[in-house]
């Protein structure tokens, strides 16, 4: 023990087990290469769709919601689907263009009796929070849609829904 740290001074936890075997001088861990034959070509793959947290939910498709004004434009594509509470028609797309910024398209009959859009406010640890132009606040976590602010409830009152279907690709 003493070595290692004579060896590297201000190393602690796995950082000071990695360092042991450094010190040793064991290649051991040392990963094998190998080289494609002469005359041949490698490409790195790229996948055409970006990570999801898992398929589609049923009731949507590359643009978002299938029948519901939850969906994204020419030019954007979705970044987060959520269908709070399996079985309703509460249906939410997080949609952005290449480079530009987010916004919410949202068809909650149970908060609003029009659709309505949101724009991107910021992210929290856990969520991406929106704000629409009426001053009601959504924010979207993968648990729960929480609403605050909202001017057609009374002040002060936050409604939440419990997420049913959710899909994202971060």
């Amino acid at each position: 023990m003493f070595a290692v740290r004579s060896c590297f001074p201000v190393l602690t936890g796995l950082a000071l087990l990695a360092s042991a075997a450094a010190c040793s001088g064991s290649d051991a861990a040392s990963p094998a290469t190998s080289t494609p034959p002469a005359g041949t070509t490698t490409a790195a793959a790229t996948p055409s769709i970006p990570a999801t947290s898992g398929a589609l939910p049923p009731a949507a498709d590359a643009q978002g919601w299938r029948d519901s004004f939850a969906r994204c434009g020419d030019g954007e594509r979705p970044v987060l689907l959520i269908g709070a509470l399996l079985g309703t028609t509460q249906r939410l797309a997080v949609c952005e263009e290449p480079g530009g910024p987010r916004v919410l398209r949202a068809d909650v009959p149970q908060l609003r009796a029009q659709p309505f859009e949101a724009k991107f406010f910021t992210f929290t640890a856990n969520s991406q929070q929106f704000l629409a132009a009426d001053g009601m606040k959504l924010d979207l976590s993968r648990q729960m849609v929480t609403i605050t602010d909202d001017p057609q409830m009374k002040r002060g009152v936050v409604q939440s829904f419990t997420v049913g279907e959710y899909w994202s690709t971060f």
